[in-house]
């Protein structure tokens, strides 16, 4: 695996180095450690790849959308895709690159192990696409990245490689479960497609910071700058729930944890929506799939 590390106030490439790396293929994994205050590459395509900020932020325009990648976030930009990338401030990033024979067997492994998250419906592509939208590390991840800075501090190719795959996997993960590789084949446009899906993603997190507290269909389609019609049946195509029974499961799961915390079933019945304790058991064993908690 190679590593590149360096610290500079600005760095300008030329067009050589560019097509050096960008324009031809990939043999080994690539790790980019970068800390400067002025970058800016113009469009180049290039192999898949991870982008990861850890202090500043890193803008990218792909096609017509306009990204900027902030601590706790993550983007992936597939191969061969064409983008710009700068940066304007102050500002410390990693980028992972890898090769094809790499990059694809960890992108069906990730599907493979959430699949029964994805669960994906008929008529829906068997290859999985991956998204190049904006989203959160998960703690998993967040210690994965903690392990893979150490292995880079240390000098230590073997083990970075290892923590960068690992990290990768991580990482694939916490997408499909933010944005399951449904692909609305029917939008041809790739870039509308993950316009769409970082439109819903926003309202999806919504609902999930409030704990499915949030869950009024006007203005969750306005936070995903939708008609209600279309960001119903976007949702729904996506996650292969409405977003009422998704608020709905969040609640449940959210009284669940109530439950275990305080011991009071009532409590948590009242913080879910439900005035009647054996209403609320039903919808929570119908809907879970699991009885209550205990109480002690």
């Amino acid at each position: 695996m190679q590593v590149v590390k360096w610290e500079k106030s600005s760095r300008n490439f030329s067009q050589e180095e560019i097509d050096d790396f960008y324009e031809r293929p990939l043999d080994e994994p690539t790790l980019f450690r970068f800390t400067t205050s002025k970058i800016a590459l113009p469009a180049h395509g290039g192999a898949f790849s991870l982008k990861i900020v850890l202090s500043g932020e890193e803008h990218y325009e792909i096609g017509n959308r306009h990204l900027t990648v902030r601590p706790g976030e993550f983007l992936f930009i597939n191969e061969g895709e064409t983008y710009a990338s700068s940066i304007e401030e102050k500002t410390e990033s990693i980028s992972i690159f890898a090769p094809s024979s790499e990059a694809s067997p960890a992108v069906k492994s990730a599907v493979a192990k959430i699949n029964d998250v994805l669960d994906q419906p008929s008529g829906c592509s068997s290859e999985p696409e991956v998204g190049q939208i904006l989203f959160k590390q998960s703690p998993h991840a967040i210690s994965a990245l903690k392990v893979l800075k150490k292995a880079i501090d240390a000098g230590d190719t073997l083990d970075t490689r290892q923590q960068t795959q690992f990290l990768m996997a991580e990482a694939l993960c916490d997408l499909f479960q933010y944005s399951p590789p449904r692909t609305f084949e029917k939008i041809k446009k790739r870039s509308t497609r993950d316009e769409l899906r970082s439109r819903i993603m926003r309202a999806k997190r919504t609902i999930d910071d409030t704990n499915g507290q949030f869950a009024n269909l006007d203005d969750l389609a306005s936070i995903a700058c939708l008609s209600k019609y279309h960001f119903l049946r976007y949702f729904s195509s996506l996650y292969g729930i409405s977003p009422a029974a998704y608020a709905r499961r969040r609640r449940l799961e959210e009284a669940g944890r109530t439950i275990g915390r305080i011991g009071n079933i009532g409590v948590a019945a009242r913080r879910a929506g439900y005035k009647d304790k054996r209403a609320f058991e039903r919808a929570y064993r119908r809907i879970l799939g699991t009885p209550l908690p205990s109480v002690e």
